[in-house]
């Protein structure tokens, strides 16, 4: 069993629909059962409020973007949000940056003291296709994948996958990314390579 948490802080049901496609592309490679709380798609309220503080109390007003590194200290600091085992997942509507990406960054997945934590930003992406790419590269990554020292994988922001058309390669600049999704839309290539199916099936 893989368990999320979700905490949404976005207004459009999309992203939460897209991300229940993600959750159910890892269950399906993984060959596990997943569950995530709440629904991804379903109204939640309290989740929504804990982001918006969160947005609100890390947002610099000079560039217009939050933090995600202090958002990460602040999540991790709440008691309620470090109760269970299970991978924390925040949408974020913001802009974000960080201290590694210092213009700007999608977010993605952190470890961070002992917890896992997938923080991304809805602000820079505007289409169903590049999103859910988006999504199923950090779940993926929340689940161990790829695993270190692996043939065909390359660090950059972390270890990713050099496979053509797979989901974990890599994509740090905003067009890119995108012309990278739609490739592997219209080649209708499955989410991940046969090596990152692996790494996934048996972590």
């Amino acid at each position: 069993m893989i368990d999320f948490k979700l905490y949404d802080g976005t207004r459009n049901s999309v992203y939460g629909e897209t991300l229940l496609e993600a959750i159910q592309d890892i269950a399906i490679v993984s060959n596990n059962q997943i569950q995530c709380e709440p629904r991804p798609g379903a109204v939640d309220i309290d989740g929504f409020n804990l982001v918006k503080l969160i947005e609100q109390y890390t947002l610099r007003a000079a560039r217009g973007q939050i933090l995600i590194d202090h958002a990460l200290e602040i999540i991790d600091s709440i008691p309620e949000i470090r109760k269970g085992g299970e991978t924390k997942i925040f949408l974020f509507e913001e802009d974000t940056y960080s201290n590694t990406c210092s213009n700007w960054c999608f977010g993605g997945f952190v470890p961070h003291n002992g917890k896992k934590y997938v923080l991304i930003s809805m602000a820079r992406i505007n289409d169903k296709i590049h999103l859910k790419d988006v999504f199923d590269h950090e779940l993926a990554h929340s689940c161990g994948v790829p695993r270190p020292k692996r043939r065909n994988t390359y660090y950059h922001l972390g270890g990713h996958c050099s496979n053509d058309l797979c989901v974990m390669r890599q994509n740090d600049d905003l067009v890119e990314a995108r012309k990278y999704a739609y490739a592997r839309h219209n080649a209708r290539a499955p989410p991940f390579c046969r090596q990152c199916t692996t790494n996934q099936r048996f972590s």
